[in-house]
């Protein structure tokens, strides 16, 4: 049975009552044991071991707690394969996981926690860019290895960071740019007008998607940049509705998260403007979305997000076999976060040490040529391989992480469309280097 630490106890039953069938506590090997004061014991022969502490900082409550539990059982799902193929240095992977809150403050406050209170080597999250960026100042000052399975903004690639953090992954920009050329080489339009939130990904988002069509000939008619801080699901947005089918677009833009997205398309389907054809950004790709405003509403709106890789179907395999019956519950981009934790791994059973600087610099010989392909399917090989001395290039469900002197990999961006059954389909595939 995995246990997790007194600090995850209400994450735990938040996961419970969000997702009842993951009981990953129960299903995976025995990891962490709590003793009364809450401190870790291992029940295993540790002597000439080193135990390995990796955190995770993700949202179980606030504005993006939908994605705290599939980022969560994907990385215990990541600590379980390990596990079963022997540990690393010796001991089983400890996993202690704390709920920031949706919050950039109370997420970089969970991180140095992690750190003072745990001495962890690696830091996992978060699941927002702004948030992961806070988290940053935390793990760079404390030079621990810092990495994220969904931070899509620029400014990572920028980032002076002394090579601790890495993401996976394509960026914000890249899926801007995937829409743009969807929007004007696929379906034909000339005229575009957006409606971005001005939190970072979508703003960025948006920026992408503008910029790229306009290069390739289209026509911006305007903007409208939405503080979600100051509306919500309820505000009415039927004004700005009727400035833009004044304009009479081609194509509009929907570049927010859920709340204030809902609102402009539950106005728009009472109000019945005609802006053109919708395209939404990924944090609308959300099922809370579908629940509230119905497939038939949704049906058509196209977007861009993260690539699946060439070896997603392994994953899948490793995921049924830890929770079978619950591929429907797999949350979008939760297998962003098995990969994360994996490389991290890897890193460490490269470095042979649970030292931060050491798994930084291991870093870049466990993901990207020349070193011999593994996939998620192949942990047990990969980490033969370690021990052999040779370096290895893990490919994983979200492709390819050869990772540039920024710790930014590049990758696949799915153009995505709702269906009339309120599924979603991947429509076609574009691949990005890590500089594009």
């Amino acid at each position: 049975m995995r246990q997790k630490s007194n600090l995850a106890v209400s994450e735990k039953q938040h996961l419970k009552q969000i997702l009842s069938f993951i009981v990953i506590w129960i299903a995976a090997a025995v990891v962490i044991t709590c003793s009364d004061d809450g401190t870790n014991t291992n029940d295993g022969d540790t002597s000439g071991s080193e135990q390995v502490t990796i955190g995770a900082v993700l949202p179980f409550t606030g504005g993006a707690s939908t994605y705290g539990p599939g980022a969560e059982a994907n990385i215990l799902l990541a600590a379980s394969v390990f596990d079963d193929a022997g540990g690393l240095l010796g001991n089983p992977v400890s996993v202690q996981v704390v709920d920031g809150q949706s919050s950039d403050t109370a997420s970089k406050a969970a991180a140095e926690q992690l750190y003072s209170g745990h001495q962890i080597s690696a830091l996992l999250g978060a699941v927002q860019s702004n948030t992961t960026l806070a988290i940053a100042e935390a793990t760079i000052a404390n030079k621990v290895v810092h990495m994220s399975g969904t931070a899509a903004i620029t400014a990572f690639s920028s980032l002076v960071d002394d090579g601790f953090f890495f993401r996976t992954g394509s960026t914000s920009v890249q899926h801007g740019k995937a829409v743009a050329r969807e929007m004007y080489n696929i379906d034909g339009h000339r005229t575009l007008y957006v409606i971005a939130s001005t939190k970072p990904y979508t703003a960025e988002f948006a920026t992408g998607v503008a910029d790229e069509f306009q290069a390739l000939g289209g026509t911006l008619l305007g903007r409208i940049n939405v503080d979600e801080s100051t509306v919500d699901d309820t505000y009415d947005y039927s004004g700005n509705l009727n400035t833009i089918a004044a304009l009479q677009p081609d194509a509009t833009l929907l570049s927010t998260y859920p709340p204030p997205g809902i609102g402009y398309l539950s106005n728009h389907v009472s109000g019945g403007q005609d802006v053109g054809q919708w395209y939404i950004t990924s944090p609308m790709r959300n099922p809370a979305v579908i629940q509230t405003l119905g497939a038939n509403v949704m049906a058509g709106m196209k977007g861009a997000t993260y690539g699946l890789g060439p070896k997603f179907t392994d994953y899948m395999n490793l995921w049924n076999a830890e929770y079978p019956n619950q591929a429907g519950q797999l949350t979008h981009l939760g297998w962003n976060w098995f990969d994360v934790s994996t490389v991290i791994m890897l890193a460490i059973a490269k470095a042979g040490s649970a030292d931060s600087s050491a798994i930084r610099d291991a870093m870049h010989q466990v993901a990207g040529p020349p070193g011999t392909a593994v996939g998620p399917a192949d942990i047990a090989t990969a980490l033969q391989l370690i021990a052999n001395g040779e370096d290895i290039d893990y490919v994983g469900a979200s492709g390819e992480m050869n990772f540039d002197a920024n710790g930014n990999p590049g990758g696949p961006v799915d153009v995505f469309q709702f269906q009339a059954d309120g599924t979603v389909a991947t429509i076609r595939t574009i691949l990005f280097e890590s500089d594009e």
